[in-house]
C-alpha cells in the first residue's frame, strides 16, 4: 500500500477539521490568501526569481489551506493570521480566509484580544456585546483569537470569526490551537528554509498515555511506542451518554514527511476522536460513522499526505455490545480460552482519502472475552502476520486465560513476531 500524493494546494488542503453536524461541499469558493509583505513579513530567500516564486506561492497556499480548513470545518465565517512585527509593535496581516478581506496592520496598543491571547489567554468572544467590548474589526457576532507560537518564539495570532453568536467547546478550542500550531510549523519551515535548512526545530509534543484501569466489571489496558522511529497512541474516554470511547493507532510513515508533521497528525486524530464522540449526544455516532469524521480531520490537517493506521470502538458498558472500525493495519482480536479470532481491514489509513466511508463492526463481549485492537504497520498486514499476532496466547493453559487481565494482554502481545506499534485491550471481569 503506497502513500498517497501530497494533497493539492488550496482548493484540495483542508488542514484540520470537519463540519460537525456532518459531511458537505464547500459553501464558498476559497478566496486567494493576503499576500505575505512589508515590515514584519517573513523575508525572501536569495534565490532564483522563479525559485521564490515558488517557494512564496507554496507557503502561501499551505497557510490558506490552514485557515480554510479549520474555517469549515467548525462552520465558521472567516479566519485571519497576524503576524507579529517586534520592531514595529504591529500585527500584519500574513493571510485570512472568507469574504472580508483583514484591515491594514495593527498596533499592539489597540489589539486587546491578540496581547491577550499572546500572553497566554484565549479569547473568546461569545456574542456581538463581547465582540464590541474587544473592539474586533471584523463584522461578526462571536470570535476566537489564539496565539500563534512554538516554545521559543510568539509568532502572531489566529482569528476565528463567525457571523452568529456561538459558544465553543473545550474540543473545539483544542481543535483551534491545533490550527495554531499547524500555522505556527508553516512559519518555521519558511524560515529555516530561508535560512538554509530543510525542516523546522519545533520541540516535539507528547502523546498522553493512560494507564491500566477498571470501570466497573470492565478492565482496559493499553501501550503505544513513541521514539524515534515510531509515533503511535493509544486512548479511551467515558463520553457524556455513558459509552466508552476506545483509541489506537500509529502514524504511517510518509516521504518527506516530518516527525514534528506526524505529531501534529497523531494529535488531530485523538482530539478528533474525542470531539466528535462527544458533538452529538441525540444521535450518537456508531465507529465507522465517528472513524470516518476522524479521517477527513486528519486529511485537513497533513498537508504532506500523514495518515493513521487506527482502531476506534464504542461500547455500552452496560449492555456490555458495542461497535468498532479498522484504518490501514489496525486489527482487531478476540481472546478467549476456548477460541481466538483475528480481523484485519483492506481500508485505506485514516487521512489518506477524504471520502473513504469506514465500516461498522457490531460485537458483544462474553465474560472474560478480551477484545484487543493492535495496530500494526500497514506493510505487515498480511494475513499471515496479522494472524501471527494472536500466537502469544495460543496454546495457554484454560487457567491461564481465565486470569488474564487486560494489561496481561497487552503485554503478551510485544512477544507477537508482528511487532505491533500499539494496542488497546478490553476484558470484561
Amino acid at each position: 500500500m503506497l502513500p498517497p500524493s501530497p494533497q493539492p494546494s488550496v482548493a484540495g488542503l483542508d488542514p484540520l477539521t470537519m463540519p460537525m453536524a456532518g459531511f458537505g461541499p464547500p459553501t464558498a469558493e476559497p478566496k486567494a490568501p493576503t499576500p505575505l509583505g512589508g515590515p514584519g513579513a517573513i523575508a525572501e530567500p536569495k534565490l532564483p526569481s522563479p525559485q521564490v516564486a515558488t517557494t512564496r506561492l507554496l507557503h502561501q497556499q499551505r497557510l490558506a489551506s490552514v485557515l480554510r480548513g479549520i474555517v469549515e470545518g467548525l462552520d465558521l465565517s472567516g479566519a485571519e493570521f497576524w503576524l507579529l512585527d517586534d520592531a514595529t509593535a504591529e500585527l500584519r496581516p500574513a493571510a485570512d480566509y472568507g469574504d472580508h478581506a483583514p484591515g491594514p496592520a495593527r498596533p499592539l496598543e489597540t489589539a486587546q484580544a491578540d496581547v491577550a491571547a499572546m500572553a497566554g489567554s484565549a479569547s473568546v468572544l461569545v456574542d456581538a456585546e463581547q465582540v464590541a467590548e474587544w473592539h474586533v474589526d471584523r463584522p461578526c457576532r462571536a470570535a476566537v483569537c489564539v496565539p500563534v507560537a512554538s516554545d521559543a518564539t510568539i509568532h502572531g495570532t489566529l482569528w476565528l470569526y463567525c457571523v452568529t453568536p456561538r459558544a465553543f467547546t473545550d474540543g473545539e478550542l483544542q481543535l483551534i490551537e491545533i490550527t495554531a500550531g499547524r500555522l505556527a510549523v508553516e512559519v518555521e519551515r519558511r524560515r529555516m528554509l530561508d535560512a538554509g535548512a530543510t525542516t523546522p526545530t519545533l520541540p516535539p509534543a507528547t502523546l498522553p498515555q493512560p494507564a491500566p484501569t477498571q470501570l466497573g466489571e470492565l478492565e482496559i489496558a493499553g501501550d503505544a511506542t513513541v521514539d524515534a522511529d515510531s509515533i503511535a497512541l493509544h486512548d479511551w474516554l467515558t463520553l457524556a451518554d455513558g459509552r466508552l470511547l476506545l483509541l489506537a493507532g500509529a502514524v504511517v510513515d510518509t516521504p518527506g514527511g516530518t516527525r514534528t508533521d506526524a505529531l501534529l497528525a497523531a494529535q488531530a486524530a485523538r482530539i478528533a476522536a474525542r470531539s466528535f464522540a462527544e458533538a452529538d449526544t441525540t444521535a450518537p455516532l456508531d465507529a465507522g460513522q465517528l472513524l470516518s469524521r476522524i479521517s477527513q480531520t486528519v486529511w485537513q490537517a497533513t498537508p504532506g499526505g500523514e495518515g493513521l493506521s487506527l482502531a476506534v470502538a464504542l461500547v455500552d458498558p452496560e449492555e456490555l455490545t458495542g461497535t468498532y472500525a479498522l484504518a490501514g493495519g489496525a486489527v482487531a482480536m478476540s481472546v478467549r480460552a476456548s477460541s481466538t479470532w483475528v480481523e484485519s481491514t483492506e481500508a485505506p489509513p485514516a487521512g489518506w482519502d477524504q471520502t473513504e466511508r469506514y465500516a461498522t463492526h457490531p460485537f458483544e463481549l462474553k465474560l472474560r472475552e478480551r477484545l484487543v485492537f493492535p495496530v500494526v504497520d500497514p506493510r505487515n498486514a498480511t494475513p499471515t502476520k496479522v494472524d501471527h499476532l494472536a500466537d502469544p496466547y495460543r496454546g495457554l493453559p484454560a487457567e491461564t486465560h481465565r486470569r488474564m487481565t487486560a494489561e496481561r494482554t497487552v503485554e503478551l502481545l510485544k512477544e507477537s513476531p508482528s511487532n505491533p506499534q500499539a494496542a488497546v485491550a478490553l476484558r470484561w471481569c
